[in-house]
């Protein structure tokens, strides 16, 4: 379980895990993503150009300085948070500090490489377009969640080719600054020896205003959208708006998501694949930041067999809602969530970022855990009837072409 030891230098946050591991991870958590854009996919397009190069070391020579000693560097944009992150062997903690701080302190944001990056995000673009698992949540989302919130993280066409050098650069500063980052890490040595090479990097970094996010309105409403494509499976992802990760029903809707779909023998995989082998894939997914939440359920099947799926995880899902619940269930439920994340957190990456997660959320892990351990079916039921709707779900279903 994260033991975080927070620490303020120079008006930035730093989260510190001291691990029995032999690796060290930072992640830069930066309070930007798809929800704050003022131009659609800006956010993606800086996560993009972050690592591209700066005056002292070309895209090339970021990577090889990471590669060259077996780390991993990378970087992932959400809809409430942009992450940038390496993982190292720890005596190679070094080396990750100053390349990422390389990158955040320095990022040039040159021409050549601008326009790189543009053809592969209007590659990646296609790529959802054309794999149906990433098409069918994409345009579930847009249904279920409003405005900024529901809009494609990856941006579109035509909001990717607007966006100019100067658009980048100034939302880069804008937004990675002091006051708007957070930073994780997770290592074998104190503190202390982590937080002088930070804090030294960090004296370097602008000075700015931490952005505001609204909350997310979103309401259980009925809708559906149906997609003809030239596939051979039906994609079927149904689902509703749900807590976020900073209200009170968050752990006991982490809860309810385990019951439906945590392992093979949940509800609804076991019901659709396990018992009736409508599907290979069920994915019962919950989609949770500070400042919105959706529950969803991804699947393939036969096209014929479509509407029994559906009605299957309908059926579940009211059964929830009506309060069948058991303690058995309720015990397994718990003991999935604590064993799988005790697994997670065996990488120290992960370790980092669900610090942060839990920092950006308002809670601790172990204030979580305590709360998962003592949630009763009472309240798991009171929680299931409140955010369980009775039929407003929202549905897209793509079906292959006649």
């Amino acid at each position: 379980m994260p033991e975080v030891k927070p620490v303020l230098l120079s008006g930035t946050k730093l989260l510190c895990n001291r691990t029995a591991s032999d690796v060290f991870a930072i992640d830069i958590c930066v309070n930007f993503g798809s929800a704050l854009e003022k131009k659609p996919g800006i956010a993606h397009f800086i996560e993009h150009m972050f690592f591209s190069g700066t005056r002292r070391f070309s895209r090339k020579e970021i990577a090889s300085r990471i590669d060259s000693v077996g780390g991993i560097l990378n970087a992932f944009t959400s809809r409430e948070y942009t992450h940038y992150y390496i993982k190292v062997k720890a005596e190679h903690y070094k080396l990750a500090i100053d390349t990422l701080f390389e990158c955040l302190n320095n990022c040039e944001f040159f021409p050549k490489e601008l326009e790189l990056e543009r053809r592969i995000i209007l590659n990646e673009i296609k790529d959802m377009q054309d794999t149906p698992v990433k098409y069918a949540i994409s345009e579930f989302t847009k249904l279920c969640l409003p405005g900024a919130f529901g809009r494609a993280i990856i941006g579109n066409e035509k909001s990717v080719l607007r966006l100019k050098r100067v658009d980048l650069l100034k939302e880069f500063k804008r937004t990675h600054c002091k006051s708007n980052i957070m930073l994780s890490i997770a290592g074998p040595k104190d503190v202390s020896s982590y937080a002088k090479r930070i804090a030294f990097h960090l004296e370097s970094l602008r000075e700015g205003k931490r952005l505001k996010l609204k909350k997310c309105k979103a309401k259980p409403k009925r809708k559906e959208k149906l997609i003809e494509r030239d596939v051979k499976q039906a994609h079927l992802c149904i689902g509703f708006p749900a807590v976020s990760s900073a209200e009170h029903g968050y752990a006991a809707f982490s809860l309810i998501e385990a019951i439906l779909g945590g392992g093979l023998s949940s509800r609804i995989v076991y019901e659709v694949r396990e018992k009736r082998g409508l599907s290979y894939v069920v994915d019962p997914f919950l989609e949770a930041e500070p400042k919105h939440g959706l529950f969803g359920v991804y699947l393939t099947t036969r096209p014929e067999k479509v509407n029994k799926a559906k009605d299957i995880i309908i059926k579940e899902l009211e059964k929830l809602r009506e309060g069948k619940i058991t303690a058995k269930e309720l015990k397994r439920a718990k003991n999935y969530i604590m064993g799988t994340k005790t697994l997670e957190w065996e990488d120290s990456f992960e370790l980092a970022k669900d610090s942060a997660f839990a920092e950006c959320s308002g809670w601790t892990w172990k204030d979580y855990i305590k709360t998962i351990k003592e949630l009763g079916v009472k309240e798991l039921r009171d929680v299931a009837q409140e955010l369980i709707p009775s039929e407003e779900f929202c549905m897209v279903a793509i079906m292959p072409r006649h």
